[in-house]
């Protein structure tokens, strides 16, 4: 049987909803699947947890790192032993829906996209549900107008798949850093990879608790935000664009690393590495070596209608972008 879809799940210490995000996996209406756990040094029950899976379907299989990866590297490790012909990933404390990978298959099946998209759903809790952004909208209004996907399509990765022999002619991998590789990955494989289809109404459930590795913030995860902008920086200089569409991305990353200062600033005991956060976010744009780079333009850049630039100017990312570079006018 060939394999249609291999699906990555990196864990660590999961073992409190692990089952409930292996269980929507084999509940899945496509069968041809191939499911790849990385298990990433787990000190509490994970394993137990995976061998009891693993003995119910052959589908599961099992890889344990020898020393901690994190996510990162751990899903490069699944990538280069997959066999599905698109790859897919999952969180180990999220979920999807029954349907959710045969729709996204079947949907870059029907139209030979290298990407098939579907929504988020945030799952508080108390068990309630909201849809997470408005982001297919943003990226369906982006192709319609021309602008590049890897500026619209900018996170939610987990919510896609990805033709595996493209992201592997192409090195889309994920970088060693601990958290935003995935918008590091997400920016390569939307410059590279041929066309995306949007599929509505399919969902992945994000689930929000206290110890995820996004709600666990000090400075190694601001440290780790500008390790980010630095290799998408490094992309955007390496990948064939046009010099408005590096200007459009450059803005994006910009505005990515500059949004966290604001979140800093309320946190008391950070103030002092707050200063010190937007003096490198201003280090690593000028460190860039990004071709045809207008300074005076660059926060602005990619919003077309007057609507659209007098909300990015009211923004905070852009007052406090502009103060940065305000020495650079030329």
């Amino acid at each position: 049987m060939n394999t249609c879809l291999s699906i990555i799940v990196p864990v660590f210490n999961g073992a409190r909803y692990l089952g409930d995000c292996l269980d929507s996996l084999l509940r899945q209406t496509l069968q041809q699947i191939e499911i790849i756990v990385v298990d990433d040094c787990s000190t509490d029950q994970t394993p137990d947890v995976l061998q009891e899976y693993a003995r119910k379907d052959a589908r599961i299989k099992l890889i344990r790192n020898e020393k901690n990866l994190r996510q990162g590297l751990s899903r490069n490790k699944a990538i280069s032993i997959a066999t599905g012909e698109y790859i897919g990933f999952l969180d180990a404390d999220d979920w999807v829906e029954d349907a959710y990978f045969e729709k996204l298959y079947h949907a870059a099946k029907r139209v030979g996209a290298d990407m098939a998209k579907a929504s988020v759903l945030v799952v508080h809790p108390d068990g309630s549900k909201e849809r997470f952004s408005n982001l297919n909208k943003e990226i369906q209004a982006g192709l319609r107008e021309g602008k590049p996907l890897a500026a619209r399509f900018t996170y939610e990765f987990c919510s896609a798949i990805y033709r595996r022999s493209a992201l592997l002619k192409h090195g889309v991998v994920f970088p060693d850093i601990r958290n935003g590789e995935d918008l590091v990955f997400l920016m390569h494989a939307a410059s590279v990879l041929s066309g995306i289809v949007i599929v509505p109404e399919v969902y992945y459930f994000y689930r929000q608790h206290d110890t995820s590795t996004e709600a666990v913030r000090g400075e190694a995860y601001y440290d780790s935000i500008l390790q980010a902008g630095e290799k998408m920086l490094e992309l955007i200089a390496m990948l064939d664009y046009s010099t408005k569409d590096r200007m459009i991305l450059a803005a994006h990353i910009l505005r990515f690393m500059t949004s966290r200062t604001k979140e800093l600033q309320q946190h008391r005991d950070m103030k002092e590495y707050a200063l010190k956060y937007s003096e490198r976010c201003l280090q690593v744009m000028m460190g860039a070596e990004v071709p045809d780079l207008k300074w005076l333009e660059l926060i602005s850049a990619g919003y077309s209608t007057a609507q659209d630039l007098e909300r990015v100017k009211s923004s905070y990312s852009f007052r406090l972008g502009k103060l940065l570079l305000s020495p650079l006018r030329r």
